[in-house]
């Protein structure tokens, strides 16, 4: 571990324009075909490119994967990883419990009950704050407040759809809630009401294809160049996607707002203390 650490710790790319910096764990990796760059996924949900001819870069980042360490990134205009730096293995712990009887959703009764949730969200969202960290404050209030059991939608973006488009995130996450049996997203960040998941979906998707719905998010892993998105809805517990996998792979289910996740996402989010 030391010597990974070490290892990735030295590794520093000459800088050039400097477009975006963060702190984030590597997700996934995912390597292109020839002479394609390579799409690295972050837990917040950034990607950046690699040159495929950047081995070095290729093979400390797969280090800092595997040691799941922190890491500082530095992006260029063109998203393309210029600098990358450990700062540390990560502290997050893996709490959860292995058996909860299923989540019941609260169903609303009409769209003006989920227009009424929309409008009492917190405004006043940090310029870069992430997307897991708005939906973590704004499920947590309105669960404090009404006592409401709403969802998150994860809508992820396929490596097809994030080379043909240049796109640069791999997921967005928003509450969702049902009105009767229909799904209405509530991001008030990027719509002005509860929309239906395709209008949602439509404000990101420059193709307007449909989002196929699935409920493994190793579905999605397994089908990246036939569609160019996914949706997966989960309970307002889980946070980002690692948490999704932890559920489908050791049965690990969330049941709670945890108080480090809260305070992490009003700073990040809102830029307040909890």
């Amino acid at each position: 571990m030391k010597y990974f650490a070490l290892f990735f710790f030295l590794l520093t790319i000459f800088q050039t324009a400097m477009a975006v910096t963060f702190t984030s764990r590597i997700h996934s990796i995912d390597y292109g075909q020839v002479k394609q760059f390579h799409i690295v996924k972050f837990d917040n949900g950034r990607v950046g490119f690699i040159d495929y001819r950047d081995r070095d870069l290729v093979r400390a980042l797969d280090i800092g994967r595997k040691a799941d360490l922190n890491i500082e990134i530095v992006l260029d205009e063109k998203y393309y990883i210029i600098s990358a730096q450990s700062t540390g293995i990560s502290e997050d712990d893996e709490e959860g419990v292995r058996s909860l009887p299923p989540y019941k959703p609260s169903i609303l009764k009409d769209y003006n009950s989920a227009l009424s949730v929309l409008n009492k969200m917190r405004r006043g969202y940090t310029q870069d704050g992430q997307c897991f960290n708005r939906a973590h404050v704004w499920a947590y209030e309105e669960f404090k407040r009404s006592g409401l059991n709403s969802m998150k939608l994860f809508l992820f973006f396929t490596n097809r759809y994030i080379r043909t488009y240049n796109f640069h995130w791999w997921f967005h996450v928003t509450p969702m809630t049902y009105v009767g049996n229909t799904m209405r997203t509530l991001d008030r960040r990027y719509a002005k009401g509860p929309a239906l998941t395709k209008a949602w979906t439509d404000i990101f998707i420059q193709s307007k294809r449909t989002c196929r719905m699935i409920n493994t998010f190793a579905r999605y892993h397994e089908y990246q160049q036939n569609e160019d998105c996914y949706l997966l809805p989960v309970s307002m517990y889980f946070l980002i996607p690692r948490d999704i996998e932890r559920r489908d792979l050791m049965g690990i289910e969330r049941d709670q707002f945890l108080q480090k996740d809260m305070d992490r996402a009003y700073q990040d989010a809102f830029a307040i203390g909890r």
